[in-house]
């Protein structure tokens, strides 16, 4: 049980830092391309 318990952390971690990576992902391209080209 407590290696699920482990298992199971490890994958909500996982998810919470790919909401935060495609969240990032988004406002990106915003931030590289200068205003002039937008």
């Amino acid at each position: 049980m407590i290696v699920l318990g482990h298992w199971y952390s490890l994958l909500v971690q996982r998810v919470i830092l790919n909401q935060e990576f495609s969240f990032s992902y988004d406002f990106l391209p915003s931030i590289i391309i200068p205003a002039p080209f937008k």
